[in-house]
């Protein structure tokens, strides 16, 4: 069985808001299939092979980066993966390292998600193509003594100041 093809997958826990999500993307020419459901998410991106997967970080039972995690435990690959979320407390340093390509702070405008979702499916190659969203400088950590703070998320990598030095992806 040859898994059908679709351009987003899109989950969040808030059934009204998949439906918006949808039909947005299905007006913008998008072929959309949407879950409200994290574990039937997982098992849809074996059966739909979406182009890129849009994921709310904060959704009962499985949070955004633990479908992702689930996901990659079962061996099914992962598109580029935008995550939305209306709270703060995003781990960006887990995000970079399970690959998110983009985080989207709630509210947002669902025509710059499209953008996003096209410049995606568009590009090539991932790594020249990237969406960043700039991350509050309050968000920052200490890591063995070392004060870092996220700069930056996108396709391809993430920045990290380290005491105002940039570091690049």
């Amino acid at each position: 069985m040859s898994a059908q093809k679709c351009d987003v997958l899109v989950v969040d826990d808030e059934q009204d808001l998949v439906e918006i999500y949808l039909e947005y993307f299905r007006d913008a020419g998008l072929q959309a299939e949407g879950s409200r459901l994290p574990w039937e998410a997982v098992h849809m991106l074996s059966v739909v092979s979406p182009r890129v997967l849009i994921i709310d970080n904060q959704m009962p039972g499985l949070r955004g980066l633990d479908l992702l995690e689930a996901a990659r435990k079962s061996g099914v690959s992962l598109p580029p993966t935008v995550v939305v979320t209306g709270f703060g407390d995003l781990d960006f340093a887990r995000a970079c390292e399970m690959g998110v390509g983009a985080v989207l702070q709630k509210p947002f405008r669902v025509e710059n998600l499209i953008g996003v979702i096209r410049s995606t499916i568009g590009g090539r190659n991932h790594s020249q193509k990237r969406h960043y969203v700039r991350i509050p400088s309050s968000l920052k950590a200490t890591i063995n003594g070392v004060e870092v703070r996220l700069t930056d998320i996108g396709l391809g990598g993430c920045s990290i100041d380290v005491r105002g030095n940039a570091v690049s992806d």
